[in-house]
C-alpha cells in the first residue's frame, strides 16, 4: 500500500488507496478534523505563553517638552535608574514621544537630558506588571548670562 501526504493550510490528509471510496472519505474527515484539533490546541498554549510573557512586565511611555514654551523635546535622551542601577534608556523622537517597553515592576529613578536643558529628575516612579505608565517630562532651558564685550580688555603682544 501507498500512502500519499498533503499539506493544505496546516491539514495534513492521509489519502489510501481508491479501493473504498467510502472508508477513504471517512478515514481522510477523521484525520483533518485530529489535525484540526491539535492544531487548535498548539495554538492556544501558544497564545497562552506569550500573554503569560508580557503580564510579567511593565512599559513607560511619555512626552518631553519645553517647560517655557510648551514645545517638543526632540531627541531628548531618557534613562531609567533602579537602586542607583542603570535599567534601560530611550529617545524621544520628532514627537517628543518615547516608549521603554519590558521593565520589571519595581520603582525607578528617571533621567531626561538635552543639550541646553537643565537634567530633569524623576524619582520613585512606580512601574507595575502589564500597564503601561504614561507620563509628561518638562525640561527647563539653561539662561546663560550676557557678557558685555566692553568687559574684555584686549592685550596686544609685540612679536
Amino acid at each position: 500500500m501507498e500512502a500519499i501526504f498533503l499539506v493544505l493550510s496546516s491539514d495534513i490528509v492521509y489519502k489510501l488507496p481508491h479501493e473504498n471510496s467510502g472508508l477513504n472519505n471517512l478515514m481522510t474527515k477523521t484525520i483533518r478534523i485530529k489535525v484540526l484539533k491539535i492544531t487548535f490546541i498548539l495554538l492556544l498554549i501558544g497564545v497562552s505563553f506569550k500573554s503569560f510573557s508580557q503580564v510579567n512586565t511593565g512599559e513607560l511611555q511619555g512626552k518631553v517638552i519645553d517647560k517655557k514654551t510648551k514645545s517638543v523635546v526632540e531627541f531628548a535622551k531618557v534613562i531609567l535608574y533602579k537602586n542607583e542601577t542603570y535599567i534601560a534608556a530611550g529617545m524621544s523622537d520628532t514627537n517628543g514621544d518615547f516608549t521603554i517597553k519590558n521593565l520589571d515592576s519595581g520603582i525607578y529613578n528617571v533621567e531626561v537630558s538635552y543639550v541646553g536643558y537643565k537634567k530633569f529628575i524623576m524619582i520613585d516612579l512606580e512601574i507595575e506588571s502589564g500597564v503601561t505608565k504614561t507620563i509628561a517630562l518638562e525640561l527647563s532651558q539653561f539662561f546663560w548670562k550676557k557678557i558685555s564685550l566692553d568687559t574684555i580688555v584686549p592685550l596686544l603682544v609685540n612679536p
